[in-house]
């Protein structure tokens, strides 16, 4: 059968096809929704869901045909099995089990999202081989996303649905298929992460002149956004990824080619003796535009912070509420008290609205939001406590603590000049961990943020030609390798 297939060539049209499919869904991601009275984000995880089965089907064949199997050896990987087991655990003893795998609202705190977004983050660290392909999909998902921030941009100005003419039931100049608005902006201040990362890269200097033009236009258009929808947390994670940015890149600056903590010291101190003979400028005085513009990002993303209310005064955003901090945490004490399982396991994976009904306070009743049931809390990482209990909050911060510091740890060691297209996708990555701790999560921004771990983890672990690593070729094991 292997024989077989080689004849025709179908192994390397099997890869190819699965690239394929991923690049589509990166195009459709920030636009795409079905036309159907389910729900946007039902249609959304049902379409999706599809293109991920397609790719794992595609990407199977490409094992069978050439008998190899290329998956990434990792710490995460067990962290993403811990997270796993435990959620599945969590939706089998749920008070409601069918409601945690398949029917829970919003779609995002079901266990089938998470199964979802799980082999995401495997197929497409396995499936992206190289740093081309990594930034290709980067760029297919910013500029679709410029084009969905074209739209929100005339909804938000007009005042009515551009989705609407052709979809009755998308009305309101808010709608979107992201989520809520305040959703959508967080989710353009991942992709601006994403695109700043790329433009200030020499990977995208090198490159046309058509493609810079067009980042940066992108990259305008999600600020424009921002703007216009002036939502706090959305200043707050911009500044974080330009905190991140600005890092990495003045690493570069001090330490181009250091590739250990060793060299890295070694390199600090021949340019410091060089600066000082005379024979090479103070790489802390010779910066140029890049720099300036990663500066520019920290201080206006600190100063927007402190800016309240619209700062356009003829565009009006809806106004979002969600339960306190502190309400949240009360509510996950109220479930502790039900017994040793619901303080292990919770309620069940996206059962925080059972709860909302059972425990709210009491003076929630002598206020305007009485008749409402929150199916979130404060943010995804807090709502967790109620729904997954003490092992399901521990094994996400367990998955995001381990993701970070490996990559952060892979970066650092590499040489600077190869980890430009990493720093860009970590930009992304690290402003998707922020939105987990300050934000409730939907559909979109748990997908991306799975998306953006496999991504990192296919590109950190494998040279920009797509082949091993030097310290693999030379019989090391890098620190991603456990065998």
């Amino acid at each position: 059968m292997k024989d077989i297939f080689h004849r025709f060539g179908f192994e390397l049209r099997f890869g190819y096809g699965a690239k394929i499919v991923l690049y589509i869904l990166a195009a459709l991601f920030p636009l795409f929704l079905l036309p159907l009275q389910i729900g946007v984000e039902n249609g959304r995880e049902i379409f999706f869901g599809t293109l991920v089965i397609l790719v794992a089907v595609l990407w199977l064949l490409e094992v069978l045909t050439s008998g190899k199997i290329r998956y990434q050896h990792s710490w995460i990987g067990f962290a993403s099995l811990a997270l796993f087991l435990v959620f599945a655990l969590s939706a089998i003893f749920s008070r409601a089990p069918w409601f945690s795998f398949l029917l829970a609202d919003p779609a995002a705190e079901r266990f089938s999202t998470i199964i979802l977004a799980l082999v995401l983050m495997f197929l497409s660290g396995s499936v992206i081989k190289t740093k081309q392909e990594a930034a290709s999909i980067s760029l297919i998902l910013i500029f679709s996303g410029a084009v969905s921030a074209l739209i929100t941009l005339i909804q938000l100005i007009w005042g009515r649905s551009l989705y609407g003419l052709v979809i009755p039931l998308a009305t309101g100049s808010d709608f979107n298929v992201v989520g809520t608005i305040n959703g959508l902006s967080l989710f353009y201040v991942m992709l601006f992460a994403v695109g700043a990362g790329l433009l200030t890269s020499s990977w995208l200097l090198a490159t046309k002149l058509w493609l810079r033009i067009a980042l940066g236009v992108s990259l305008a258009l999600f600020l424009a956004d921002l703007l216009l929808i002036n939502f706090r947390a959305s200043w707050v994670l911009l500044l974080v990824s330009s905190v991140f940015l600005f890092g990495f890149m003045f690493r570069k600056k001090l330490i181009p080619e250091a590739s250990g903590t060793e060299d890295a010291a070694s390199a600090v101190r021949q340019k410091e003796e060089k600066a000082n003979a005379g024979e090479e400028k103070n790489p802390l005085y010779d910066i140029d535009w890049r720099y300036w513009l990663a500066l520019v990002l920290v201080a206006f993303a600190g100063l927007m912070i402190f800016v309240r209310g619209p700062i356009f005064g003829r565009v009006l955003v809806p106004a979002e509420v969600s339960p306190s901090f502190k309400t949240t945490l009360a509510l996950g004490r109220e479930i502790f008290k039900e017994g040793i399982k619901e303080t292990i396991l919770g309620s069940g994976p996206g059962t925080f609205g059972l709860n909302w009904s059972r425990y709210r306070s009491s003076a929630i009743n002598q206020t305007q939001f009485w008749n409402i049931r929150f199916n979130q809390g404060f943010s995804w990482l807090t709502t967790l406590l109620s729904t997954v209990g003490v092992a399901g909050i521990l094994v996400f911060i367990l998955f995001l603590g381990m993701t970070i510091f490996l990559f952060t740890k892979t970066i650092v060691f590499l040489p600077a000049a190869e980890t430009e297209i990493a720093v860009a996708l970590f930009s992304g990555f690290a402003t998707s961990v922020a939105a987990a701790v300050f934000y409730p999560v939907n559909f979109t921004l748990a997908l991306l943020l799975f998306l953006s771990v496999g991504l990192l983890s296919s590109l950190l672990a494998s040279d920009q030609t797509g082949k091993k690593g030097e310290a693999e070729e030379a019989g090391k094991k890098p620190f991603w390798k456990l065998e």
